[in-house]
C-alpha cells in the first residue's frame, strides 16, 4: 500500500485467494477463487475476481492427463473501458519415456473481451514439449507451439477482424563434462524461433535467437 497526503489509504491493493484441493490416488481436483480490490485516492478503483480449476488423472503406463480452466473479471469503478473478461483452458497428456525423459502434448485456448471492440482477442492451438535425458549430465529440452489468433472488432463486424498464425520453436541443451583435473565444464545452448503470418497490413519478420554459454566450476 501507499499513503499520499492526508488519506488513510490513498492508493493500494488488497485481497487474496483460497486454494481448495482434493486428491485420492492418482487423481485430484484444485479450485482457486480469488478477489482483489485496488484503491485510488481513497476511492475503490478496480475489483478483480477470478476462479481457476485444475484436474488431473493418472492413466497408467506412465501417462497422466491434466486439464485446467479459468475465468477472471475486472470491474473498474472509475474507467469503464478498463473492464475486462479473460478466460483460458488447457488439456494435456504427459507420457514418461525411458529413464527420466518425458513428452507432453497439449491443446489450449485463451480469450479476452472488453467494452471496446479493439480489446477482443481469441487464441487457440496445440503444443508439444519434451525433456530428453540422453546421458548422465546431458539433457535436451524442446518445445513447439502453434497458435491461431483472432483480434479486434466485435461479432457485428467479425469480417474486419485480424487473423494471426504464429509458430514458436524452442530448443535447449545442457552438457556437464567432467575433466581429468576434477573441474567440471558446463556447456549450454539454446535456440528460439518465432514467425507470425497475418492479414494485417504489416507482417513482422521471423525472429531467431541463439545463445551458447560456457562455464567452468572449480
Amino acid at each position: 500500500t501507499h499513503t499520499d497526503g492526508y488519506g488513510i489509504l490513498s492508493t493500494g491493493r488488497f485481497g487474496g485467494d483460497v486454494a481448495l484441493q482434493y486428491q485420492a490416488g492418482g487423481k485430484g481436483l484444485l479450485l482457486r477463487p480469488s478477489l482483489h480490490a485496488t484503491m485510488q485516492k481513497d476511492v475503490l478503483g478496480v475489483m478483480d475476481y477470478a476462479l481457476d480449476a485444475e484436474v488431473w488423472q493418472a492413466l497408467g503406463w506412465g501417462m497422466n492427463m491434466t486439464a485446467a480452466l479459468g475465468h477472471s473479471w475486472r470491474d473498474s469503478e472509475l474507467f469503464q473501458n478498463d473492464d475486462r473478461q479473460n478466460a483460458y483452458g488447457r488439456v494435456g497428456l504427459k507420457m514418461d519415456l525411458s529413464g527420466s525423459s518425458n513428452l507432453e502434448l497439449s491443446y489450449g485456448f485463451s480469450t479476452t473481451e472488453g467494452p471496446l471492440a479493439s480489446q477482443f482477442n481469441f487464441s487457440q492451438g496445440p503444443g508439444m514439449w519434451t525433456h530428453l535425458a540422453l546421458a548422465p549430465g546431458w539433457r535436451i529440452d524442446g518445445g513447439y507451439s502453434f497458435s491461431a489468433v483472432e483480434r479486434g472488432y466485435d461479432d457485428n463486424d467479425a469480417d474486419a477482424r485480424r487473423h494471426d498464425l504464429t509458430h514458436r520453436l524452442h530448443l535447449a541443451s545442457d552438457w556437464a563434462i567432467s575433466s581429468t583435473t576434477g573441474a567440471e565444464w558446463h556447456i549450454s545452448a539454446g535456440y528460439n524461433y518465432e514467425q507470425t503470418m497475418t492479414d494485417a497490413p504489416v507482417t513482422p519478420p521471423a525472429n531467431h535467437r541463439a545463445l551458447v554459454n560456457f562455464a567452468l566450476n572449480f
